[in-house]
Formats: structure tokens, C-alpha cells, sequence
């Protein structure tokens, strides 16, 4: 694991908390450390150039509406900084919007345990998604309860052309059905290998690297479909 400094945003409504945070972390001379404000960062002051991971700080009575909102702001504002959301209140809800809302990595701060914080840091800055088993499950239950709005997915850029073949789109419902490679490729009719480099392409195509990634991909996909049928509607 690669331990070059890393710029790490906090932030937190609670004063007392981000400050354990921030002396937690200054334990370790790769970080960088930098505190902000109980009402969030001022974006236009953050560069892009100094912090690539977000500890976003839950506060008890805050809801899912606030995390979605402040996960929405980072995402227009300074979409290079991963953000990993800490909670103590560890819910299915709460942890389906972390990775609906663009979050890398979710952390439980009931037991905080330094080295597996520092772990869950280095590994989002590195590109990977940090969340346990049974967080994973829960999106991916999410996910297959939402299976029947998945038809194959159809992604468009600016241009308006589509990023995935019918095919492809075929596939990703598949995943987030929770099917493995060889189930896919018999339910297909097709080999296991075809599946593989089906799979391989589509995640070039998305810019994703993993099918947890893939997952949190086609749920946020699918949330956006909904929203707007719904607002049509």
C-alpha cells in the first residue's frame, strides 16, 4: 500500500469530534490534516490540488436527507476528493445514500480503531471502496429489490450516443441481480469467457473498476430513472 501523503478534508457539525479526528490523524505524518467549519467546507477555497479524501462526520441527529445533500455538494464542487462517510449509527438506509450519493467508503465510528481507519484511508485514496460484507449486502439487496426497474441499462454522453451495446446493458442487470460470471453466462446462453470481456469492457466504458463499483453504478442509475419518471409522472 502506497504511503505518500495524503490530504485529508474533515468535517464535522460536531466541534468535539472533529477535533479527535483531526489529533488522530496528525498521529500519522503522511496526512495532512485539514479542519473545516461546522457548516462544511467553502468549496471555492479547497484545492484540488492538496486533499484527495473527505472524512465526512455524521452527526446523531442529522438525516439521510443531509448526508445526500452534502454528498451532492462535493460531488458538484471538488469531485476529485473521495469522500468516506463515518456514522455511528450504522443503518441499511444510511449506507445505501452513501453510495447512492457518490461516497467511496463507508466507516463505522462506534469502535474507532486507528489502524483500521488509517487502512480504510489509504485504500479510498488508492481507488478502492471501503465498506464491510454486510454493508455491501445491503446495497446489493437494495439493489436486486430494484431489479425489475433495471431493464438493460441505456447510458447516453453529451452527444446523446449510447455507452452500452443492449447487450452490455443486459449484463449489468444481471450483476445487480446478484448473479455470478457463470450464471450470467448460462443465463445468456452464452460462455463464461464472453462474459469476462463483456464485463472488462463495460467497466472501461464506465470508468469503474470493480463490480461493487459497477453495483453503486447501476443503483445510482436507476435512482436517477426513477426520480425523473416520477417528477414526469
Amino acid at each position: 500500500m502506497s504511503k505518500e501523503r495524503i490530504g485529508v478534508l474533515v468535517v464535522s457539525k460536531r466541534a468535539m469530534s472533529a477535533q479527535l479526528l483531526v489529533n488522530l490523524l496528525c498521529k500519522e505524518e503522511r496526512f495532512e490534516v485539514v479542519k473545516t467549519s461546522e457548516s462544511g467546507p467553502t468549496f471555492s477555497t479547497v484545492d484540488a490540488s492538496g486533499i484527495g479524501v473527505a472524512l465526512l462526520d455524521c452527526s446523531p441527529d442529522g438525516t439521510i436527507e443531509d448526508l445526500s445533500d452534502m454528498l451532492q455538494k462535493f460531488a458538484e464542487h471538488a469531485p476529485w476528493i473521495k469522500v468516506i462517510v463515518l456514522s455511528d449509527r450504522r443503518e441499511p438506509e444510511e449506507v445505501v445514500a452513501t453510495f447512492i450519493g457518490g461516497a467511496k467508503g463507508f466507516f463505522s465510528s462506534d469502535s474507532l480503531h486507528l489502524d483500521l481507519l488509517f487502512k480504510c484511508i489509504d485504500c479510498v485514496h488508492a481507488g478502492q471502496i471501503w465498506a464491510n460484507s454486510e454493508e455491501l449486502g445491503w446495497a446489493l439487496s437494495r439493489l436486486q429489490s430494484l431489479s425489475t426497474k433495471l431493464n438493460p441499462v441505456r447510458l447516453f454522453n453529451a452527444s446523446g450516443a449510447s455507452l452500452l451495446t443492449s447487450r452490455e446493458g443486459e449484463v449489468v442487470r444481471l450483476v445487480a441481480e446478484g448473479m455470478s460470471n457463470h450464471e450470467i453466462a448460462r443465463t445468456l446462453n452464452l460462455s463464461g469467457h464472453t462474459i469476462k470481456n463483456y464485463l472488462s469492457r463495460i467497466f472501461d466504458k464506465l470508468g469503474v473498476s470493480s463490480r461493487t463499483e459497477l453495483l453503486r453504478f447501476a443503483f445510482m442509475s436507476s435512482s436517477e430513472s426513477s426520480n425523473q419518471t416520477a417528477q414526469e409522472n
